[in-house]
């Protein structure tokens, strides 16, 4: 009897580790806006493919592993999860109590029954059905004599004796309200993390709408002049987690085709990603951000840029910021501290190593994601201006058409484009590869060359020139690097920049 699956159900909520968590809020967006579609069991269908991606990813838990039926129990009391805590987020919201205690409160009167939690029921016998106390006779409807009856405290209420005597007469009262069901976006938002939001970026099966719901109740909950700037860290720590996984599958891949030696391999770790691969991350990466971004209100504002145009905004803003690239200082004092400080000394100066060599890396993949947005026609590029990509599958957004200072800051698209002047967005860009390759560290000639490419591929001809008498500075700073994986980065990219100036040529040249 304790195995059967009917008899020994799990109680709720059980407990998940944090990293399930995470996993499960990230995905209540969506289950809240199919609760208010007009598909029926719309959201149960959403909360079971998520129990399903939850096992691929999770597992069984162990309390259920060994059990009849484990796999259907668990998709139950996964939608069971989100049910439970959508609901309570609604009566916290709306200053509800608990749907027991109305049916509590209804059933200590006398002569009425517990029903249901909105509705009270009373009866009364068959010698009094001829003379109804209550409504009209459209809302009686009689039970099965299973139920269990109170004896009524006034006599003129008798039971009869026969079967017929033992059925029930319920009637709906008025004075308990049946609540209506608010949205509340806001009480879903508390569970909203930036975390959260890296996982729901790399989540290719959110849709944009869901996408969108999520960053709109992130930004409900944390108001300020610059709400979308932890999305758009988000976004790059999602792409970050996609890019990783890419550098060490091809890593690996390389290594055990050629069989070449540890060191060989590792050195050139983060440039086995190649150029295709890391577009066929970052494009869908940042379409997706676009699409979320068309379903924005007019209420979301970024440094006073509302709507959809608030996420390229936000995005601009942020690339600006990561374009500049400050060193970290060095220890100081010299070698003659001797063994006195060694200790501390040695763990402060590793600490310093790898904190620079992680920036080096963020500030390298910042630019990346630059050139993406160039290339895509979100900030900058001419190509924005020309026609540009169309991103995303939402018409309603617009982005291919307008020009890129439209894009930035939000000012109504020129009745032509013929005569545009040069953006804010393209002037930026293009200082930052024009000085990037005159600094004195190397990470920012890599930096500077890939955003570089990304102008050449969305640019005029009638600028190749100076294009490829800066393409002769990278080239020379090239020879200069020290860092192999950073200098065969740079040798694809420099490559891939000439092909494309040629293929400018080629094309446009008639």
């Amino acid at each position: 009897m304790e195995g059967d699956p009917r008899v020994s159900k799990p109680r709720l909520p059980k407990a998940y580790t944090e990293e399930q968590l995470v996993f499960l809020r990230s995905h209540i967006g969506g289950f809240e806006t199919r609760t208010r579609g007009h598909v029926r069991g719309d959201a149960k269908k959403f909360a079971l493919d998520r129990a399903n991606e939850f096992l691929v990813r999770f597992g069984l838990p162990p309390d259920l592993q060994g059990v009849d039926e484990a796999e259907p129990r668990f998709r139950e009391q996964i939608y069971n999860w989100y049910k439970n805590t959508v609901g309570r987020a609604r009566r916290k919201l709306e200053g509800r109590t608990r749907p027991k205690k109305l049916s509590d409160k209804a059933s200590s009167s006398p002569g009425s029954l517990t029903w249901s939690p909105t509705l009270a029921t009373s009866f009364a016998s068959a010698s009094d059905a001829a003379d109804p106390p209550g409504p009209s006779p459209h809302a009686r409807t009689h039970a099965h004599a299973h139920a269990h009856t109170h004896s009524h405290s006034h006599t003129q209420q008798q039971q009869q004796p026969g079967p017929s005597s033992q059925q029930l007469q319920f009637t709906f009262q008025a004075a308990v309200p049946i609540p209506v069901q608010v949205p509340s976006p806001t009480a879903i938002a508390l569970n909203v993390t930036p975390l959260a939001l890296r996982d729901t970026f790399v989540t290719h099966a959110i849709d944009a709408p869901t996408l969108s719901s999520l960053i709109q109740s992130y930004v409900l909950a944390h108001p300020s002049p610059t709400p979308l700037t932890p999305v758009i860290y988000a976004l790059f720590d999602a792409a970050t987690t996609l890019l990783a996984s890419c550098a060490v599958v091809s890593a690996s891949t390389s290594a055990s085709g050629a069989g070449a030696g540890a060191g060989s391999a590792s050195a050139s770790a983060s440039a086995s990603c190649t150029s295709h691969a890391r577009a066929s991350i970052l494009f869908p990466l940042l379409r997706r951000f676009v699409d979320a971004c068309a379903f924005f209100p007019n209420t979301l504002v970024h440094a006073d840029v509302s709507g959809p145009l608030a996420g390229p905004r936000a995005l601009q803003s942020a690339l600006r910021k990561a374009s500049v690239w400050a060193p970290v200082g060095s220890s100081g004092g010299g070698g003659s501290a001797g063994v006195v400080a060694t200790h501390g000394s040695l763990s402060d100066e590793m600490e310093r190593i790898k904190t620079d060599r992680q920036r080096r890396k963020d500030h390298v993949q910042w630019a990346q994601i630059h050139a993406a947005a160039i290339e895509l026609g979100i900030v900058g590029g001419a190509g924005a201006r020309a026609g540009g990509v169309t991103v995303g599958s939402n018409g309603g957004a617009s982005y291919h058409h307008r020009p890129a200072q439209d894009l930035a800051y939000g000012v109504p698209p020129a009745p032509t484009t013929a005569s545009v002047s040069v953006s804010v967005t393209d002037s930026f860009s293009e200082m930052m590869a024009r000085d990037a390759v005159w600094e004195a560290d190397e990470v920012e000639w890599v930096a500077g060359i890939i955003v570089l490419r990304a102008i050449i591929r969305t640019g005029a001809m009638a600028r190749k020139a100076e294009w490829e008498q800066l393409l002769g500075a990278y080239e020379r700073r090239w020879k200069e690097i020290k860092d192999e994986a950073r200098q065969a980065l740079v040798t694809e990219v420099l490559l891939s920049a000439r092909d494309d100036l040629a293929r400018l040529d080629e094309t446009r040249v008639t």
